[in-house]
């Protein structure tokens, strides 16, 4: 019928829904299959390692490399920040870097952060990511866009330490065959500081120059070939380094004639066509070995590369064949060529500290602990420069008030709250009061007397500044370098922040000087925070607490293009200040136990010198100036921190000042001097700006001929 209800067969419902399972697990097949086939959600593995090989020295800059690695297939941002671990105290300096991490890449930042201060110390490293992104290090994970993890542990070493960082000797064959010099009766018998350390040096850090061999004594390239240091940039930072007082050996081995292509090779001492064989037993002799009855019978065949000296190579001495040593002095340091594998050499050498010492001494200046006092021969003023520094850095920042102010307000205070105080009420009746009258007085005084003490107690903000700069000779003709430590005590009489911006590459080391330690800080424990874009180029934010001063040290390394120099005409002596500050005061120091005192020397000019006089006399001369108000005694504290007045004012702390290129020796020889010069400016550009005294010394090696 038409107008019949008509329903639908269930069966068809059926059939449309069967119809439709195919198409649903083809779709939920294809959702897997591109599931799996998707990248995993973005992870960040890092490692850490701090020091050359975990081992750093005592407050110097220290290389602490952070590796990254992508594993998305979208940039993330990720910083890191390091700190030490310090159990009891904040971390006196934190760094912190944010890099931009390409897709599936892997990266290496290098820090240089302050050696620590104890053994043991670690660096810990704090990693998180934007977007938030899970965070891996070896088992540990953090699945909150970040994971904070403890560095491996380092071993700290004294700056007065001999230390040799090695490059190429992957099997430690030098430092396990040469270690009866490491022991501590084969350098003097000083415990923990009559050490010779043996440090692997990543070829990359090499690019850092003096700043990441900061506290180093000794480089050895083992057989280098022409891609140790391959570019002109890091030849230049690492005889920057030589020229600061660095020690560089280059021991030739089968890559001679590659290395002889590569930027290094012109500044060397001598020069090569390639090896021969020979008889290493012999070539071990000829470097000083002596191996006694030992002598391996017959002879040790191995390669030998013949040296033909460049002109302005020192003289060969008479112990060694002149054919397998070369030396040319650079500034203070020196470059060391050998043409022999030191690695194959060390192998045929017997443990006897006979054989091994005069090897060792090619590497380390043994000569220097020469300079150590007799036993209980050293006086514990001559050492201790913490509070003199410190009292420079202070300055007028923490002058006490009056001693007459203070007794008329002592006296006052007394007056109103006591007698005065009754006589009046007295007068009134009333002196029920007296309670109320008493604590009203109390509370005017201490107003007052906080509100006097901005006045009486603290002055205006104040950054003062003590400055070191070593200018040396570089390798190249004309080339000077100068490494600058500046000392900056900033004073606030109400919490701020100051920055710090050095104006080359540096490094900031914290509160220590090399030898010395914390030098000046009152009251501010917080730490110095360090943006590094780049190892060199650190810039830095410094908290200053309520009445307080911090004390932040920097390093910076630059060229610079005018110095002091000193030649002598005759029997006169003449300064020459290239600098375009004027000098306070100039000494030269001579061989001998002799100095010549210049005076004032203007920026620009010159001054002659009258006759030598006894290093004795020198001091007695400066002690006799007038040590009033803007007088002498600055100089006095410089110079007993960048000249020995004696072999009883050495010890570690003078070693570690020396390392630095802080304190220097009066020349042994009379072919060299040392020029040594005050001011009240400045010639480099300072880190930290604003009102407050600066005090400066300068020294330079000066040859004679």
């Amino acid at each position: 019928m038409d107008g019949a209800l008509r329903f639908p067969r269930a069966g068809s419902r059926v059939g449309d829904a069967l119809r439709r399972v195919p198409r649903a697990f083809a779709a939920l097949l294809f959702a897997c299959v591109a599931a799996t086939a998707a990248p995993a959600r973005a992870d960040v593995e890092f490692e850490v390692q701090a020091g050359h090989g975990g081992v750093a020295v005592r407050g110097s800059a220290t290389p602490v490399s952070v590796t990254l690695k992508s594993r998305d297939s979208a940039a993330i941002d990720v910083t890191v920040e390091l700190r030490e671990n310090r159990f009891a105290g904040a971390a006196d300096v934190v760094h912190r870097r944010t890099v931009r991490l390409p897709p599936g890449a892997e990266r290496r930042e290098v820090f240089l952060y302050p050696g620590p201060d104890s053994a043991g110390a670690t660096i810990d490293c704090r990693v998180s990511t934007s977007p938030r992104t899970t965070v891996i290090h070896q088992t540990r994970r953090g699945d909150r866009g970040e994971l904070t993890v403890a560095g491996p542990g380092i071993d700290v070493v004294l700056p007065s330490s001999h230390t040799i960082a090695v490059v190429g000797d992957s099997r430690k064959a030098l430092a396990s065959r040469l270690s009866s010099a490491s022991r501590t009766d084969a350098l003097g018998g000083i415990p923990e500081i009559d050490t010779l350390r043996w440090l692997p040096l990543a070829p990359e850090t090499l690019r850092l120059g003096p700043l990441a061999l900061d506290g180093v004594e000794t480089v050895l390239l083992c057989d280098p070939d022409s891609e140790t240091t391959g570019s002109p940039a890091e030849t230049d930072a690492l005889l920057d380094w030589v020229a600061l007082g660095g020690r560089l050996v280059i021991s030739l081995g089968d890559n001679a004639q590659r290395f002889a292509s590569s930027p290094l090779a012109p500044h060397l001492p001598a020069t090569w066509s390639g090896s021969e064989p020979g008889d290493l037993v012999l070539a071990a002799e000829s470097l000083g070995a002596d191996f006694g009855k030992q002598r391996p019978r017959g002879a040790a065949p191995g390669r030998l590369v013949r040296l033909a000296p460049r002109d302005g190579a020192a003289p060969p001495r008479s112990a060694w064949r002149d054919a397998l040593f070369a030396e040319r002095r650079i500034g203070r340091g020196r470059v060391i060529l050998l043409g022999a594998d030191l690695r194959a050499l060390a192998v045929l050498l017997p443990g006897e500290l006979k054989a091994t010492r005069p090897i060792v001494a090619h590497l380390a200046d043994l000569d220097a602990w020469d300079r150590q006092p007799p036993a209980g021969g050293m006086p514990m003023g001559r050492t201790d420069l913490r509070e003199p520094l410190s009292e420079l850095l202070r300055g007028d920042a923490f002058r006490p008030p009056s001693r007459f102010l203070v007794f008329l307000g002592l006296v006052a205070y007394l007056l109103v709250v006591g007698p005065l105080d009754w006589f009046i009420l007295r007068r009134m009746k009333k002196e029920r009061l007296t309670t109320v009258t008493f604590t009203v007085a109390v509370l005017v005084f201490s107003v007052v007397a906080y509100g006097a003490s901005f006045l009486l107690f603290g002055a205006d903000a104040q950054t003062n500044r003590i400055v070191f700069a070593s200018i040396e000779d570089g390798a190249a003709d004309g080339r000077l370098v100068a490494r600058v430590h500046e000392v900056v005590g900033a004073y606030q009489p109400v919490r701020g922040t100051r920055e710090l911006k050095p104006g080359g590459p540096a490094a900031i080391l914290g509160g220590a000087l090399p030898g010395i330690g914390q030098v000046g800080g009152v009251g501010t424990p917080d730490a110095i925070r360090v943006e590094t874009p780049d190892a060199a180029a650190q810039r830095a934010e410094v908290t200053v607490g309520f009445r307080s001063q911090r004390v932040a040290v920097i390093e910076q390394v630059l060229p610079t293009g005018r110095a002091i120099d000193a030649r002598r005409e005759g029997s006169l002596w003449t300064v020459e200040n290239g600098l375009p500050v004027a000098l306070s005061d100039a000494w030269l120091l001579l061989a001998g136990g002799r100095a010549v005192r210049f005076g004032p020397v203007a920026a620009g000019g010159s001054a002659t010198g009258a006759a030598p006089v006894g290093t004795s006399g020198l001091r007695s001369q400066l002690e006799r100036d007038d040590l009033g108000e803007g007088g002498a005694r600055w100089r006095q504290v410089l110079a007993r921190a960048a000249i020995p007045w004696g072999l009883d004012s050495g010890g570690p702390e003078f070693e570690g000042l020396l390392r630095a290129g802080i304190a220097r020796v009066p020349p042994g020889s009379a072919s060299g001097a040392v020029l040594v010069a005050f001011a009240r400016e400045s010639p480099f550009p300072l880190s930290a700006a604003g009102p407050g005294a600066t005090y400066v010394v300068l020294t330079r090696e000066i040859p004679l001929r």
